[in-house]
């Protein structure tokens, strides 16, 4: 029986290629857009699940209280980890985190056998030696034990050790970041997508940072190291976080009332970052997504499932006519309406397994650029649940597109069809009509939707910034890495500004402490005329 099926499933498909061309392509196209929203949805929200005991993984933000308002930056000081670690016993491990300079940038530099390699790397973090017992990552060379364990240490991922080293085996050799030289002692690569996107981590205790972190001593300013702690199991969260703020004021509430504005500390579910970081917070180390793109995405991609299942389901009822006699001839030979539908469900669950692996050839085509567009790095088989997912949509799919022509075409009476008296009821006349109401409106809807999002981007594009992009630049002046401009003067600046017109050319310019709208968590300044601004013109 069930070859005799497959064998009348394959016979009609064959004799009607254009309708099962058009199934085929037309459900595939629905599949393709739900993988692509899937694997996409899949990455999201799998961001710092990878480290172990990630459910017990905090972040320590701060939050500033002014009689004007509130704001919040998700870095704190320098203090409040060790702190933490030593008097409040739910407190398993710390670490810290700090972003170097202030455009999170370091200059890093490899020589060997006469040959330089100089250049930015905006990846890189300061971090203290416990970080690796917080982090998960896989280590191709060197591991998180012994990464750490002596100062003037570094680890690097593998893109950039084959940036720097190329295939050579970068462990013991030294290398110049900032103004501190490091060893490297591993190569890592990460095991998840994070929050923190790092190539370069930096031991914390080094020869050019120790006596910089040993003035940081306040516990109100210098709010710009990430904190990190785990605690231990069984921990009340909500009991904990009532410690912090009494804790805070513990240590520096002194501190606090010469800085002349209320701190308190909060924490921050580190799993939790990547999708609920938002306002108020100022800063953070990579971009966040709101979580309501996403839910979006999944109902875009339903309602493009649905339009794709719309269609199997209008042009199955169309083809009735046709098809009419063969249920009628059936019938009679002694078939079953059950019989019947199962025949037809059969055909709906081929074209869709047909459908489905078409989906999946195309998806694995198409998703180079698709990380591109998404600045992503998807691959096909990273999340086993997507295809499982899309396996199970597939079936749906099929089932949802197919019952309902099966139920019907299985109703024809022998009789009426045989003498041709097939007339269909106003009941599926208004059925089909209203799917293709449904179908059309669905389809404008995201169609005019699509267009307002690239009128959108559209507008941005044109939009003046304020100054000319192409004709602009910006250069370090000073020690690069380190927190303050040294021996920065209005006359060095006026000698910097008359050598740009070295050409004859009428250039302007202007100094700043940084770049504009760079700002590093928390940042702030203690003595503002020891960075002096004098405008060129703009």
């Amino acid at each position: 029986m069930f070859k005799n099926y497959c064998r009348l499933t394959w016979r009609n498909l064959l004799v009607n290629k254009g309708y099962t061309l058009i199934n085929i392509v037309g459900l595939a196209m629905g599949l393709s857009v739900c993988l692509f929203i899937l694997l996409f949805i899949f990455h999201e929200t799998s961001y710092d699940k990878q480290h172990a005991g990630s459910d017990r993984l905090y972040r320590v933000a701060t939050a500033f209280k002014s009689q004007k308002d509130v704001s919040a930056i998700v870095s704190s000081n320098a203090n409040v980890g060790a702190g933490l670690k030593a008097e409040m016993p739910e407190v398993e491990q710390a670490a810290r985190l700090l972003e170097p300079g202030n455009d999170g940038s370091l200059v890093l530099g490899y020589e060997d056998g006469g040959e330089k390699k100089v250049f930015y790397e905006k990846k890189g973090y300061y971090v203290d030696a416990s970080y690796f017992d917080l982090f998960a990552y896989r280590w191709l060379r060197g591991d998180a034990r012994t990464a750490m364990a002596v100062p003037n240490t570094a680890v690097v991922s593998r893109e950039l050790a084959l940036k720097l080293f190329g295939r050579a085996d970068p462990v013991g050799k030294t290398l110049k970041a900032g103004n501190g030289v490091f060893t490297v002692k591993g190569v890592f690569e990460p095991l998840g997508p994070s929050h923190i996107d790092g190539d370069l981590f930096l031991n914390m205790d080094n020869e050019d940072l120790r006596p910089w972190l040993k003035e940081r001593t306040n516990w109100a300013t210098y709010n710009t190291f990430m904190t990190y702690i785990r605690l231990k199991k069984g921990t009340d969260v909500d009991a904990f976080s009532k410690k912090l703020n009494p804790f805070l004021h513990r240590h520096g509430s002194r501190d606090i009332t010469n800085a002349g504005a209320e701190r308190m500390i909060f924490l921050q579910p580190v799993a939790d970052i990547h999708l609920h970081t938002e306002s108020p917070y100022d800063h953070d180390l990579s971009p966040n997504l709101n979580r309501s793109y996403l839910y979006i995405l999944g109902c875009i991609a339903f309602f493009v499932l649905l339009i794709a299942c719309v269609n199997f389901m209008n042009l199955s009822t169309a083809r009735s006519q046709r098809r009419a006699k063969e249920v009628g001839v059936r019938k009679v030979m002694g078939a079953l309406r059950g019989q019947l539908v199962a025949q037809f469900l059969g055909e709906s669950l081929f074209i869709s397994f047909v459908s489905l692996l078409v989906a999946l050839l195309a998806v694995w085509l198409l998703l180079p650029a698709f990380n591109l567009l998404a600045q992503r790095e998807l691959s096909l088989f990273d999340y086993p649940a997507a295809l499982g997912w899309i396996a199970g949509l597939g079936l749906v799919a099929g089932l949802l597109a197919g019952v309902y022509p099966a139920f019907y075409l299985s109703s024809f009476r022998p009789i009426k069809v045989l003498k041709g008296q097939l007339v269909n009821s106003l009941s599926v006349l208004f059925l089909r009509k209203g799917l293709v109401i449904f179908q059309f409106t669905i389809a404008i809807f995201l169609i005019l939707s699509s267009l307002l999002i690239w009128e959108q981007l559209r507008f941005w594009g044109r939009t003046t910034s304020g100054f000319r992009r192409t004709s602009s630049w910006s250069f370090r002046y000073g020690r690069p890495g380190r927190w303050r401009i040294t021996g920065f003067s209005r006359k060095r600046w006026e000698r910097i500004r008359g050598s740009m017109r070295w050409r004859g050319d009428d250039l302007s310019g202007t100094a700043a402490f940084q770049r504009p709208a760079i700002l590093p968590a928390g940042a702030e300044c203690d003595r503002r005329d020891e960075y002096p601004v004098r405008s060129g013109g703009v």
